[in-house]
């Protein structure tokens, strides 16, 4: 929990520093960046070494930061990062700083699920809806889910809303058991 507070505090100052950098487009990089962390933890600590030399440790930031097209000033939060020996912190912030972009931008990331395959049509009506419902953007993720019987979902991390045969049907057995 303290390291998510510390990430969270590194994050923020960043979003201040480098508004510009801090885009709707570097949230799926940012993304890239995270899973490549959690995936590479031996990256990390190779980087975070002492033994070597700033130089190295800052071509090698570079090189990921340009990989996923990120700007330079996401290479200087990771050698702030480096320097100040929290190297492990590396993978929060940058989930930190991506969920403070798309708060930012006032984007919802969600899991829409229906209870059959949707065609786009439908989809982008549902994305409408809910845009509508939230007052944010709607950036969805589609999964069919048949146990909704006949029904549409939305969870995210703020929002859970469903309709759905299911749903009606464990409020009538609610209630009877009541």
């Amino acid at each position: 929990m303290k390291d998510i507070l510390i990430a969270d505090k590194y994050a923020r100052a960043f979003y201040h520093l480098f508004p510009e950098a801090c885009t709707l487009d570097a949230t799926d990089r940012l993304m890239r960046v995270h899973q490549f962390f959690l995936s590479h933890k031996q990256a990390l600590f190779f980087v975070s070494l002492p033994q070597i030399d700033g130089a190295h440790k800052q071509k090698i930031i570079h090189m990921l930061v340009h990989k996923v097209g990120l700007v330079d000033a996401y290479c200087t939060l990771y050698m702030l990062l480096l320097n100040q020996k929290r190297a492990s912190l590396i993978a929060d912030v940058t989930m930190q700083l991506r969920t403070i972009i798309l708060q930012k931008h006032k984007v919802l990331e969600c899991t829409i699920a229906s209870s059959i395959l949707l065609d786009e049509g439908a989809c982008q009506q549902l994305r409408s809806f809910f845009e509508q419902e939230t007052g944010h953007i709607v950036k969805a993720q589609y999964v069919v889910d048949t146990s909704l019987i006949a029904g549409i979902a939305l969870r995210s991390e703020t929002y859970a809303w469903e309709y759905s045969v299911r749903k009606q049907l464990d409020m009538v057995r609610n209630s009877l058991i009541r």
